[in-house]
């Protein structure tokens, strides 16, 4: 992964970024589904799952795909935007707020269908010079529940690097929720409020982006965090920790795994915010008895 963008909460009095607009935008299937036939597009919502196809199934969406990305690539602008519901957020998104430097973070599924949509747009995107940085994960989709929860998991802590740095050169960054998965969405735009300048959707019966700004607020479980320091330290570098490891109410923090514990999405988001705090506010005991501090 490329080295993660810096920012502040911040745009010029112009409502102009300063620095880059580090965009992230959740991907579906709407650039095939939009141009597909009625039974063409029953039959790619039944697939939109599938992380393999069958050979058949591969050439029935192979003649989808070109075909589409044929009619996508010799379309107008209006008419890409019409035929995909990421394209025209976007291009709302960039009307709202112009910006010289664009970066753009695509999420989305790893099934057959969700990644070629997605590389049929990041062809577009780059086409007009657009910067564009993909994140996925294994499980993404909707059809496993605990799946979902460790691909979403995996992907946060991709997106937070991408959201935390802070090094002051003007940055702003922006969550376009509009395409993708409902049940991601959700979880991103409770990550959004906190990590970036605003979240936005456009829906399609409107050409007005509906906005959330981020919100001032600190997560209380950053409390529980502190009280299981150490164990949250191990976790961050690698150490095998057990659930005997935590106490307190941390059960929304973390994940158990065959006795072994790993942070949930929620608990990468609290330790995102709580980490530098904690960790500078004084000096730690080592994690390996190996090493000793002498005063």
């Amino acid at each position: 992964m490329t080295k993660p963008l810096s920012r502040n909460h911040g745009a010029s009095a112009s409502g102009q970024p300063k620095g880059t607009l580090l965009l992230l935008s959740t991907c579906g299937t709407s650039i095939f589904t939009n141009q597909a036939s009625p039974e063409d597009r029953g039959w790619l919502t039944r697939s939109t799952n599938a992380r393999n196809l069958s050979s058949e199934d591969a050439q029935r969406f192979d003649a989808i795909s070109s075909r589409c990305r044929s009619q996508l690539l010799q379309a107008g602008h209006p008419e890409k935007c019409r035929i995909s519901a990421e394209l025209n957020s976007i291009s709302a998104v960039l009307k709202r707020w112009p910006a010289q430097r664009i970066q753009h973070i695509l999420v989305h599924s790893d099934t057959e269908i969700g990644e070629r949509a997605t590389t049929l747009l990041q062809e577009v995107l780059e086409a007009d010079s657009h910067l564009v940085q993909r994140v996925t994960a294994g499980g993404l989709r909707t059809d496993d529940s605990s799946s979902l929860r460790h691909a979403l998991a995996e992907i946060s802590r991709e997106i937070l690097e991408w959201t935390t740095a802070d090094k002051g050169s003007g940055n702003h960054v922006i969550f376009n929720l509009t395409g993708g998965f409902k049940s991601v969405n959700a979880y991103l735009q409770a990550i959004g409020t906190l990590y970036a300048d605003r979240c936005v959707f456009l829906f399609e019966s409107s050409q007005q982006l509906m906005e959330i700004p981020r919100l001032p607020m600190r997560l209380d479980e950053q409390d529980e965090i502190r009280k299981n320091l150490t164990a949250f330290r191990k976790l961050h570098i690698g150490y095998l920790v057990s659930p005997q490891d935590f106490s307190g109410n941390v059960d929304s923090l973390l994940i158990t795994i065959d006795d072994e514990v790993a942070t949930s999405p929620w608990g990468d988001a609290a330790w995102a915010q709580a980490r530098l705090p904690l960790m500078g506010s004084e000096i730690l005991d080592p994690l390996s008895p190996r090493l000793k501090i002498s005063v």
